[in-house]
């Protein structure tokens, strides 16, 4: 998560969530499973940033 910060003309910027495309891509085996790998690290990601349980974000996701 790259925070929201102040960009060089004094506008403020969003937060922003950043995916390494690769390291998550060699992890799936599968389309089907980088789907699922994705949105659990968005839950997760998204989750974190609300100071949140993965859980209020999406129900149905798994808390390990």
């Amino acid at each position: 998560m790259i925070p929201a910060g102040v960009d060089v003309r004094g506008n403020a910027t969003r937060a922003r969530i950043v995916l390494f495309r690769k390291p998550i891509e060699r992890r799936a085996k599968d389309t089907v499973e980088l789907g699922e790998l994705l949105h659990e690290i968005l839950v997760a990601q998204v989750a974190t940033y609300l100071d949140v349980d993965p859980s209020v974000i999406d129900p149905t996701i798994d808390d390990d």
